[in-house]
């Protein structure tokens, strides 16, 4: 597309150029917007099989210290903890460990539902791990919201929380 300038004055010709560069500017903020609402979804819970998986990642990164990466991992729950209602909602419970420690799941419940578990429910979980001195905790539990990084999940009785 070509675009002919031809004002009559310099001052017509700054203006249509600054009017120019503001579209430009407009169009290039807002070209990754739709991109953005697209992949920001409605949190969904999805029917599932439940697939047995051990604790074996989880051990192996609280022994090495490792933080920020991807686990899968099946264990009961311990504790259920008050949500974090502070800025992104989060459901928090901990999990008992084949080792004798805990992890802690902080799960957002304003990008998945909510998952109705209690004490002795055994879960499986997808996330990315954080190692700490109390055991660690794993988060992102919930569909991705950016091409970065994996979405996570969480399987309870047949039913994937996302």
């Amino acid at each position: 597309m070509r675009i002919k300038l031809s004002p009559p004055n310099a001052l017509s010709r700054k203006a249509h150029l600054l009017l120019l560069c503001m579209l430009a500017s407009f169009l290039v903020a807002t070209s990754g917007c739709n991109s953005a609402r697209e992949r920001i979804q409605e949190p969904q819970v999805v029917q599932t099989p439940t697939e047995a998986v051990g604790d074996a990642q989880i051990i192996e990164a609280q022994a090495g210290h490792r933080s920020k990466i991807e686990v899968t991992l099946s264990a009961p729950v311990k504790r259920l903890l008050p949500e974090d209602t502070r800025g992104n909602p989060h459901q928090k419970f901990l999990l008992t460990i084949s080792n004798g420690t805990t992890v802690l799941v902080a799960h957002n419940t304003k990008l998945a539902p909510h998952v109705p578990i209690q004490e002795g429910d055994v879960v499986t979980i997808h996330g990315e791990y954080v190692w700490n001195k109390m055991g660690g905790l794993v988060h992102y539990t919930h569909h991705s919201t950016s091409r970065h990084h994996e979405s996570g999940w969480i399987q309870f009785n047949g039913q994937q929380y996302q």
